[in-house]
């Protein structure tokens, strides 16, 4: 009986470690425009217009990009 008690467990363990690591790799990837979104400490009223120019501009590009891949994966279902 121990025995069957210490296989469920190392079973059940098993499936919880690998169920971890499978949705451990489905994450999505890495936002490109994070190093806009953090203000560094004492930034000047210049350098934080210059930041939030950038990061919009990154964003833009990044829908830009979405949009474009969209409209190629609609016209690949045609």
């Amino acid at each position: 009986m121990k025995r069957l008690s210490y296989l469920v467990l190392t079973g059940l363990l098993m499936a919880g470690f690998s169920s971890h690591a499978l949705s451990q790799s489905t994450q999505k990837p890495a936002d490109p425009c994070t190093q806009f979104r953090v203000a560094p400490k004492g930034e000047s009223a210049a350098d934080k217009k210059k930041r939030r120019a950038e990061l919009k501009a990154c964003t833009d590009k990044q829908k830009a990009e979405s949009n474009a891949s969209k409209q190629t994966q609609k016209k690949g279902a045609k």
